[in-house]
């Protein structure tokens, strides 16, 4: 399974720009938007759910 971080070395972006792309943010280009989510898709990305777990959990104690 490919990480975040492996798909900011692939496409050469920043571990945040896949992240805010994946998630929805209306920050990213279209262009950047549409070769993210392509190569996410090739290399069969799925979000980390211990890790998304872990963020809500930090979330909720601040």
């Amino acid at each position: 399974m490919v990480t975040l971080k492996e798909l900011a070395d692939k496409l050469g972006v920043s571990i945040s720009t896949v992240s805010k792309t994946l998630n929805g943010s209306s920050e990213i280009g279209e262009a950047t938007i549409a070769r993210v989510k392509e190569t996410a898709q090739k290399y069969n990305y799925k979000s980390n759910r211990v890790a998304l777990s872990f963020k809500k959990t930090v979330e909720q104690k601040l």
